[in-house]
C-alpha cells in the first residue's frame, strides 16, 4: 500500500484509477477492496487517499454497466454559519437502473462549538415543491477528529445517493439541505443552459 500510495503522490489520482481500470489483473473485487483501503488510510496519504477512493467508485460504476449520464461540479454550499457548512462538490446521475440515481458528492466541516456535526444520513434532496427524494444510500469516506493549539476541527466527507423515480424528473429544480436541520438549502438544476 505504502508504494501504491508514494505513486499517487507522484501521479495523481486519475492516472493510477486508470492504471486499475486497464490493468485485466485487477478485478472488480480487487477494486473494491482497494477502494475500501483508501478510506482508512489516515495521514500524509489520507487526501490522495480519498481523491482515489471517489475516482475508483465511478470506475466500479462504469465497470458495472452504469451510464453516468450527467455530472456537475462545484454546485454550492449548505450552510449553518460561518463555521458549519457542507460543500457540494459534486453530482452525478447514474440511469442504467431503476430508480434513477442522484449520487452527491460532499465535505461537512465545523470547529465544534455547537457539538459535533449533524447526521449525514439525515440530509434531504428535494424535487421543488413536491416530496423529498429517498435516500437508497450513504457512503463514508472519512471522518477526521482534530485538536490542536488553533482548537477542535472535525470534518465529515462522503457520497449520498438519492432515488427519481422517472428521468423527465430531472428537468425539475432539486434542493439539497445538509442535516437534519438549521442549514441552509443549495438549489441543484440539471437543465442544460442554452
Amino acid at each position: 500500500l505504502e508504494a501504491l500510495f508514494e505513486q499517487l503522490e507522484i501521479r495523481g489520482a486519475d492516472a493510477l484509477a486508470s492504471d486499475f481500470e486497464s490493468n485485466c489483473a485487477w478485478t472488480r473485487i480487487d477494486m473494491e477492496k482497494f477502494r475500501k483501503l483508501c478510506s482508512m488510510v489516515k495521514g500524509k496519504f489520507q487526501k490522495r487517499a480519498v481523491e482515489t477512493s471517489s475516482h475508483l467508485a465511478m470506475e466500479l460504476e462504469r465497470k458495472a454497466g452504469k451510464e453516468i449520464q450527467r455530472e456537475k461540479t462545484d454546485i454550492g454550499v449548505s450552510r449553518y454559519n460561518s463555521v458549519y457548512y457542507c460543500e457540494v462538490q459534486k453530482v452525478l446521475v447514474v440511469t442504467e437502473d431503476m430508480p434513477i440515481r442522484i449520487v452527491i458528492y460532499y465535505k461537512v466541516q465545523g470547529d465544534g462549538s455547537l457539538g459535533p456535526l449533524q447526521e449525514p444520513s439525515a440530509s434531504t434532496l428535494w424535487r421543488k415543491g413536491r416530496l423529498p427524494c429517498n435516500l437508497v444510500k450513504h457512503e463514508l469516506r472519512m471522518h477526521e477528529e482534530e485538536t490542536s493549539d488553533r482548537g477542535f476541527y472535525e470534518s465529515i466527507v462522503g457520497e449520498l445517493s438519492y432515488a427519481v423515480s422517472e428521468e423527465e424528473h430531472l428537468e425539475d429544480m432539486f434542493e439539497f439541505t445538509f442535516g437534519q436541520g438549521g442549514y441552509s438549502p443549495v438549489q441543484i438544476s440539471f437543465v442544460q443552459q442554452a
